[in-house]
């Protein structure tokens, strides 16, 4: 076996040692802008869903309730609102030291019921209630600290929860606004 020598090596020329140099930084370069790009575009669309969810909920942040218990247990729920809401609903009523105690609707005051088609702008909806126990037994006192749930659709159709005092929730998926099969 015989080796043949091909020669020396031709390393081409400095200026082709610039050319390519140059091409690689400038591949280099555009895709750290396209990165940046991307990522400033993507900080931008998260800007602007978090400014439509901010608008989508000015209304329902106007939409509270409150209880009284003086008389019987009274929830009031209130919309603030220039705009009407609709399908207002009182979802559930917890009394915090009477979890095992069951909400219904005090059904020996005329006309009372848990939900309502619309509440007017600047307009109220009272809801008479009970606590029960399984036996049928109301709770020593009615006085305490209550969580309560209601439901309702805005003005523009969207779907919200609220529970207690804290923000509104955006219901996605509501079975009962769904089409019949």
């Amino acid at each position: 076996m015989t080796l043949t020598a091909i020669g020396p090596i031709n390393w081409g020329s400095l200026p082709d040692w610039l050319v390519a140099l140059g091409t690689v930084a400038a591949v280099v370069v555009a895709l750290a802008l396209a990165l940046r790009d991307r990522r400033r575009h993507a900080a931008d669309e998260e800007r602007r869903a978090e400014e439509r969810r901010d608008l989508e909920a000015a209304q329902a942040r106007l939409v509270y309730f409150e209880i009284t218990a003086m008389g019987g247990l009274m929830v009031k729920i209130l919309n603030e609102s220039d705009r009407p809401i609709f399908h207002v609903c009182l979802e559930s009523v917890e009394k915090s030291d009477s979890p095992d105690f069951t909400w219904q609707v005090n059904r020996n005051v005329m006309g009372a019921r848990a939900e309502t088609n619309s509440i007017e702008p600047r307009g109220h909806f009272k809801i008479p209630v009970n606590l029960v126990s399984e036996d049928g037994q109301a709770p020593r006192s009615r006085i305490g600290e209550y969580t309560i749930t209601i439901s309702f659709l805005d003005a523009a159709g969207l779907r919200w929860t609220r529970t207690g005092m804290g923000p509104p929730t955006r219901v996605l998926d509501d079975p009962t606004d769904a089409p019949a099969a």
